[in-house]
């Protein structure tokens, strides 16, 4: 197989019509030849060509890809299990932790909450106590919600409340409720 030109091909079918199902095939290339490297850079690009949406299962592949790649020059054994390097872990954390951070900030609740489940079995698997209990204090809870319809009637749905923008709705709750207080005793005197 020519791979210089295999490589090109799937470059160029990359830049015409980037597909999900392109990008995996050209990691799973790379990945059979130990061009890790360049996994990485195929991986960053299908999440940048797919920040739209940002799908979940594509941050979540890329966290397994750093916990299962061989350290240094050995070579992958399917067989003997071997242990998980504290880098590979570190490089697994760090973009669990971004990807938490940007569907954060884009609000794609269902897509954090798994990512927040991939994340707990990573760290059930191979973190410590601690590492497990500052992701389970990230879990969200679920909550049953109504909304308003056009035609004046109500939907209830389930939605799900992060600890974090709970903390901050409490800190405002309470900054309402002494503002309230202080009304309160302004008028009374």
């Amino acid at each position: 197989m020519d791979l210089q030109a295999a490589r090109k091909t799937l470059g160029q079918a990359l830049g015409i019509c980037p597909k999900d199902k392109l990008f995996r095939g050209y990691i799973d290339l790379e990945r059979q030849l130990f061009e890790f490297n360049r996994c990485r850079t195929l991986y960053e690009k299908q999440i940048e060509w797919n920040a739209a949406n940002n799908h979940v299962k594509v941050w979540i592949n890329y966290a397994k890809f750093e916990i299962n790649i061989p350290e240094g020059e050995e070579e992958e054994d399917e067989e003997e299990e071997r242990p998980v390097s504290e880098e590979a872990k570190r490089r697994a954390r760090k973009i669990f932790e971004r990807a938490n951070k940007v569907m954060k900030d884009k609000e794609l609740k269902e897509e954090r909450v798994d990512l927040l489940n991939a994340w707990k079995a990573f760290e059930q698997a191979h973190g410590s106590a601690e590492d497990l209990a500052a992701i389970e204090k990230q879990m969200p809870r679920r909550v049953k919600k109504r909304r308003k319809l056009d035609d004046d009637r109500y939907e209830e749905y389930m939605d799900y409340v992060f600890p974090a923008d709970d903390a901050s709705a409490a800190n405002l709750s309470r900054l309402l409720q002494r503002a309230h207080a202080w009304k309160q005793q302004q008028g009374q005197s």
